[in-house]
């Protein structure tokens, strides 16, 4: 991992909204502003509603991007969206406050994982700027 690739990481871990953009069914990208459930390394998790557009375009088309930033910071991530359907993986990423949107719980049919593994980070931090290609861990929750 490069400096300025672990500068990038430091700044995801420190990041509680991130931008999600997924392609539509027109092929235009959509970006939504979701909460960042954890990040182990660069593997990204989010929850949103299984009904809903997010999901239904990942479905369709797995290809997506991140964006998080702190003042003059900033950093886009590219790649694919994958639906977790694993209930352990679901579940340890399960929490408290998310029973405001799945009122059954971990086991509530509306839950859904998507997990965001990027390959390419186009990152400006701290006057550095580059476009790097990302290596993450893959990673397993509750293994």
């Amino acid at each position: 991992m490069t400096a300025l690739q672990l500068k990038a990481l430091n700044l995801l871990n420190k990041s509680s909204l991130i931008d999600l953009a997924s392609v539509n069914e027109e092929g235009y990208p959509r970006t939504c502003v979701v909460a960042k459930l954890a990040n182990h390394d660069w593997n990204i998790y989010v929850a949103t509603g299984a009904s809903g557009n997010k999901v239904r375009q990942f479905q369709q088309n797995p290809k997506a991007s991140i964006c998080y930033f702190s003042g003059g910071d900033s950093v886009t991530l590219v790649d694919t969206v994958q639906i977790v359907t694993d209930k352990t993986e679901k579940a340890a990423l399960w929490q408290d406050w998310l029973i405001r949107h799945f009122p059954k719980g971990v086991d509530d049919p509306e839950y859904c994982l998507l997990k965001f593994i990027p390959h390419e980070g186009t990152i400006y931090i701290g006057e550095e700027f580059a476009t790097e290609r990302i290596e993450p861990l893959t990673v397993t929750l509750g293994d």
